[in-house]
């Protein structure tokens, strides 16, 4: 192992030891790298990528962006299967630098990591990608910035790519901090997001619930196009 490779490992053994962040998502790992801490991951991403690898057509994608991408799970698995670029961005500086040890660890090319609190003012400056996913995001946005704002920043994702997939939590999830801002939505959440996911000019081609560790209300994850 080189002195850089080493340096990484070191760094995200730290970052696993000192639990600066939580383990949420599993760690990317093809070269079997062993941690100091045992790979406990809160959600199971791998059904959810799946999922989106069968969902889509990726002969017509060149580039993903992940919004929220913690560790960069879907990046590496989706941006590695197909070849094709990916980006992931997130608020905390932390999951950005872990995602960039992982990459740098494995000889990972194709993929890059920055942070990055998205709002309705900076959205804009987003490139366009072939593939946006946007997976549970919204409803913190709409708790802290309000509705108009993760509005506006859906109206212009719709701009910058040509495959959306989309999942948030739901009003119907008791007891979040974010719940009561939820309220809009309704008692048939699922009914008004797919609403207002094809008013915003998207047609819905798969969807599918799964689990969460919150609750046992099980979550939407929708796959579209821009009409």
């Amino acid at each position: 192992m080189t002195i850089r490779k080493l340096f990484h490992y070191l760094f995200i053994n730290y970052i696993r030891a000192s639990k600066m962040v939580e383990l949420y998502q599993p760690t990317y790992n093809p070269s079997q790298y062993r941690y100091l801490v045992k790979d406990l991951p809160k959600r199971n991403c791998e059904d959810r990528v799946s999922f989106i690898d069968k969902s889509l057509n990726f002969s017509k994608i060149d580039s993903i962006l992940d919004i929220g991408s913690l560790f960069g799970y879907f990046i590496f698995r989706l941006a590695q299967t197909h070849k094709i670029f990916g980006q992931g961005i997130d608020l905390s500086s932390v999951y950005t630098a872990y995602s960039r040890a992982i990459a740098d660890l494995n000889e990972i090319e194709r993929v890059s990591f920055a942070t990055m609190k998205l709002t309705a003012d900076n959205v804009h400056s987003l490139p366009k990608y072939d593939l946006i996913i946007f997976l549970n995001v919204f409803h913190h946005i709409v708790h802290f910035d309000g509705f108009a704002s993760a509005d506006k920043i859906m109206k212009t994702l719709i701009k910058k790519c040509d495959y959306f997939v989309f999942e948030t939590g739901q009003y119907t999830e008791p007891g979040q901090y974010w719940t009561d801002s939820l309220e809009f939505m309704g008692e048939n959440p699922d009914k008004w997001i797919a609403s207002y996911l094809t008013k915003l000019g998207f047609r819905i081609t798969a969807t599918k619930e799964f689990p969460t560790h919150l609750n046992k209300v099980m979550r939407t994850v929708y796959v579209c196009q821009k009409q």
